[in-house]
């Protein structure tokens, strides 16, 4: 018997099988490869913050593929949400290990650079001037320690007069004054900052026993040495004191 084509196309019904279900085709989403692919670059974010764009990429790119499923995808599990969430993953780990790393650098640099400058003001406070002399050069340019320091600036016209320009600056007085019980701390954190490819410190002392109320004024620079150590020295060391500014000249 003949069928007529323009009937509507309804599930039939047979002995072997019953009613013929319409077919689905598993969903397919891109976004959650795309989500894998920015998840693996997030490990960029680990050198420079604004590669951190490959992170929060990433996970938007996961909640897009993580999304509930639509009315025409037969609530079956679409393929790619797996790759989205080892994309949002990788994604999390890399960013947030990305964006913290830079604290954590600021954090240590802080630590050892306020062990230097402590150092330097506890060798003050010794009459050791011809150590810290020594401290405030550049590692590669202190001399030995087999070096005889007394006699070299004793016996030097050059080295009785950087004697004299050091003793002179008003921080080897004010280190004397607070006495050996002088209680030297931050008077704020650490500023840690790089330039010219270097790191570089700022910091202010003040002394917490109050014996002296002068704050001393510390730049710190740091270079690396062959082994891959950080070596500091004091580039400059002065009384704090108000600075002129363009706005105060003007």
């Amino acid at each position: 018997m003949s069928t007529d084509s323009r009937l509507p196309n309804v599930p039939q019904m047979h002995a072997e099988t019953g009613y013929e279900e319409p077919e689905f085709r598993t969903p397919f989403r891109i976004s959650g490869f795309l989500c894998l692919l920015l998840g693996l670059l997030s490990v960029l974010a680990v050198f420079a913050k604004p590669l951190l764009v490959f992170p929060a990429a990433a996970f938007l790119m996961g909640l897009i593929a993580l999304r509930r499923p639509g009315d025409g995808e037969n609530g079956t599990r679409p393929v790619g949400t797996t790759a989205g969430m080892i994309g949002m993953l990788l994604a999390t780990g890399f960013g947030l290990f990305g964006y913290c790393l830079p604290w954590f650098k600021d954090v240590t640099l802080g630590a050892k650079a306020e062990k230097f400058g402590r150092d330097y003001i506890e060798v003050i406070a010794r009459g050791d001037d011809y150590f810290a002399i020594e401290l405030g050069k550049d590692y590669a340019n202190r001399f030995p320690e087999s070096m005889d320091l007394d006699q070299h600036y004793a016996l030097s016209e050059q080295g009785e007069k950087i004697l004299a320009d050091f003793q002179g600056s008003g921080v080897v007085e004010t280190i004397r004054n607070g006495g050996d019980g002088a209680n030297w701390v931050l008077d704020r954190p650490a500023h840690i900052y790089y330039s010219y490819g270097r790191d570089h410190a700022e910091l202010i002392w003040r002394d917490a026993g109050g014996e002296t109320t002068a704050k001393i004024h510390m730049f710190l620079d740091c270079l690396v040495d062959s082994r891959g150590n950080e070596q500091w020295h004091i580039e400059e060391c002065v009384l704090l004191s108000p600075r002129y500014t363009a706005p105060a000249i003007l």
